[in-house]
Formats: structure tokens, C-alpha cells, sequence
């Protein structure tokens, strides 16, 4: 992938006055585009670039230890790693505020890639079996990912999907 790895700063709790308290996760569509399909079993790397900061080590180091190919990575002392600062609403629905100086991810995505990727075929040679089967392993995955913080490390276990597709019946199709 080529794109741009962040920092979100999520809201873990509220203090008195209403303000969130936030904790630090790695995200960035990118990232978590990657490790949705390196967990799935692709092989992965990332062209992006990062600020030459603590922050830009960290992302570097947790896509390493995801497995995904970081060469193509720039630390940039010029910049600094953009900060994604999220906040809910009343009804739990995100948004977001960038910090970047110049400089939810789509688990959906990644997961559906990595499907389709293990099929061998080209995209129109797929049945209607197949793109359902597709489609579903990625809203499990993507369903299973909002259950914890962040966005790298909200991809779940491929076990884990598979578990949720067995006790879950398909949709009946239109």
C-alpha cells in the first residue's frame, strides 16, 4: 500500500468537566488496510512516510511486528507523524481532528483483499457464492475490530472470524 500511517488518540473516558481522556493506538487507513491482510495471510509492505519522531518509530516498529515489509517507510525530520484525535457523540459515532505539519480505517477492505486475493481468480470470474462468502468474512472482521480501541491493533484473529461466520447463518440473498 502507499499512504499514510497516524496516531489516533481515542477516547478511553471522560473527566468531570466532559473532557475525553485519550490513549494512543496506531491507525491509519494504510496500516490497517495491511495488517487486515497480513493477518489473513498476504504478504504486505508499505510505502508512506512518517515524522522523524517517536511517534513515526512506534508506527514502524508495530507494522514490523505485524509482519508487513516497512523499508519503503521514510522518517522525515522535516515533518511529524500526523495525530488523528477522535471523539464520540452522544450516540457513540466518531469524529475525527487531524494535527499534521507539512503532512476507521478500512479493515473492511483489507479483509475482503485478502479473500480475494486467496481465490486466485480475477474478479470477474468469481461467482455469487464467492463475492457473498467475501463480503461476509470482511463484515466479521470489520464487525469484530470495533469491539476494541484503535485501528491496527482492532484487526481480528483469522480464527476469530472464521468462529463468528460459523455461529452467525448468511443473510439470505435478495
Amino acid at each position: 500500500a502507499l499512504g499514510e500511517l497516524l496516531i489516533d488518540f481515542a477516547p478511553v473516558s471522560t473527566n468531570a468537566a466532559g473532557y475525553p481522556t485519550l490513549a494512543a493506538q496506531p491507525g491509519g487507513a494504510p496500516g490497517n488496510f495491511l495488517v487486515a491482510l497480513q493477518t489473513y495471510g498476504c504478504t504486505t509492505a508499505l510505502i508512506g512516510k512518517v515524522g522523524a519522531d517517536r511517534f513515526g518509530g512506534l508506527l514502524k516498529a508495530t507494522l514490523a511486528e505485524k509482519g508487513i515489509e516497512t523499508r519503503g517507510i521514510l522518517a522525515d525530520p522535516a515533518v511529524f507523524t500526523t495525530l488523528a484525535f477522535v471523539t464520540l457523540d452522544a450516540t457513540g459515532n466518531r469524529a475525527f481532528s487531524f494535527a499534521r505539519k507539512s503532512g476507521a480505517g478500512d479493515i473492511f477492505g483489507g479483509s475482503a483483499m485478502s479473500q480475494f486475493l486467496k481465490t486466485g481468480k480475477a474478479p470477474d470470474e468469481l461467482s455469487p457464492e464467492e463475492l457473498r462468502a467475501i463480503t461476509r468474512f470482511a463484515c466479521c472482521a470489520a464487525s469484530l475490530s470495533t469491539q476494541t480501541h484503535g485501528g491496527i491493533d482492532s484487526v481480528p484473529e483469522e480464527r476469530l472470524v472464521h468462529d463468528m461466520l460459523r455461529t452467525r447463518p448468511p443473510f439470505a440473498p435478495m
